[in-house]
């Protein structure tokens, strides 16, 4: 919504994506439409740029004349090949300013949506090839393509959409959660006699995290709403937060965290890596993080760097600890912005904590993945990190789910990383 309200008029005021929605569909509709009208009315405007719908040219170039082509943007960057990474990287990270950049967006992330709540698959179908077919977002192709699996499905169409979960899993840009779903699609559709054999990856698929259940006395029984329990000490606690009391019991400290504290770790961690002089990665002084940070080239231009860093934190937990506390002595004062780190939640004295339980080693593997590709590895870590010094240094890493909930693929992907 605040995209769509951000082509419609140009508003670029620090002001809410609600407040800016609001706005838009007065212009729009002259204060007597919704602004659920003005978002399908943009949402239609999109699709149609970029080439779904009759009557409209595929807008294939930005508003200087520079052509985006898919040879240029589909092509994963090789991680080993820092030079030629150097060699392309200008034009490719500064695409996101072009217009089609905005407009396929919209289609992706709200268009497909759309037509799947109203039950137009086969329109959904069209756009989402149409979409596939664009030189933009590419990391943004295993959600296509798992919805084109998934809405074939829906249309009864079960051979088709084995086949299209197939040739998915031969796309590079096709990571993560978005890959093990397709996985999971494909040894579930794929059972004889469509198809006789296993695939290599069935093992690591079809693995299951260890499970543990806790029993708690629920506050409601409402579908709608949160699920919250009676807690050991009689509060009225979370179903995270309950789990967290059982493991105390057991001698564990524990915090909710999900992604926060990792992302923290990985900022300082990698400062100097981030904030290092690479080429057109920096275009001014307020950015908290380079251009190409959630691109495959943050590691392929900085390899270097980042593996004698990963080589250095898996030697030892000392040595992390070290580099956490030169970077937090220098910019802890300052609040020096940078994306990931928050100075307020956390003290330096339980990041070290975190860093001696978890082991230079084990924390190595959870840098690598953000490194190589923080976009997919962003999300989707577990929501519990407990941890306990005594008899010796150990970690635990929880997803906790509620009565009415389940894993996702992506929350899935991080476990068996982990494990």
């Amino acid at each position: 919504q605040g995209l769509a309200a951000f082509v419609m008029n140009g508003n670029t005021t620090a002001v809410s994506k609600k407040k800016r929605m609001r706005r838009t569909a007065t212009s729009t509709n002259g204060g007597g439409g919704s602004a659920s009208d003005a978002v399908r009315e943009i949402i239609d405007q999109s699709c149609r740029k970029i080439g779904y719908g009759a009557g409209i040219a595929v807008l294939s170039k930005s508003e200087d004349g520079a052509d985006a082509t898919p040879s240029q943007m589909e092509q994963p960057i090789s991680k080993s090949s820092p030079a030629a990474a150097h060699s392309a990287v200008s034009p490719l990270m500064h695409c996101c300013f072009r217009a089609s950049w905005i407009h396929t967006r919209i289609a992706a992330d709200f268009g497909v949506a759309l037509l799947e709540k109203e039950r137009r698959y086969a329109d959904a179908l069209d756009l989402i090839q149409v979409l596939l077919g664009r030189p933009e977002h590419p990391t943004k192709r295993g959600h296509l393509w798992n919805r084109f699996a998934i809405d074939l499905e829906h249309r009864g169409l079960t051979e088709s959409s084995l086949e299209v979960a197939e040739t998915a899993l031969a796309d590079e840009w096709v990571r993560g959660g978005h890959r093990l779903a397709l996985q999971r699609r494909v040894l579930r559709l794929g059972k004889p006699p469509r198809r006789w054999k296993k695939p290599a990856f069935a093992e690591r698929a079809t693995w299951k995290p260890k499970e543990e259940t806790i029993v708690g006395r629920p506050i409601h029984s409402k579908k709608s709403c949160k699920s919250r329990f009676v807690g050991f000490d009689d509060q009225d606690v979370s179903v995270e937060q309950l789990a967290i009391q059982h493991y105390e019991q057991q001698g564990w400290n524990g915090v909710h965290t999900e992604n926060g504290i990792w992302h923290t770790l990985f900022g300082l961690l990698m400062w100097d890596i981030i904030f290092s002089d690479a080429p057109d990665a920096f275009n001014h002084a307020f950015q908290s993080a380079p251009v190409d940070f959630d691109t495959d080239y943050f590691y392929a231009r900085r390899k270097e760097l980042i593996e004698d860093r990963l080589s250095c934190v898996s030697d030892s937990a000392e040595n992390a600890c070290s580099l956490l506390e030169t970077v937090w002595t220098r910019e802890a004062p300052k609040r020096t912005l940078c994306t990931g780190v928050s100075w307020e939640r956390y003290t330096l004295e339980e990041l070290n904590e975190v860093v001696y339980c978890v082991g230079g080693r084990g924390l190595a593997v959870i840098l690598r993945l953000l490194a190589e590709d923080h976009r997919n590895w962003r999300s989707g870590m577990p929501d519990l990190f407990l941890w306990r010094s005594d008899p010796r240094p150990r970690a635990l890493f929880a997803e906790v789910k509620g009565p009415r909930d389940q894993l996702a693929d992506h929350q899935r992907a991080w476990l068996a990383e982990l494990a």
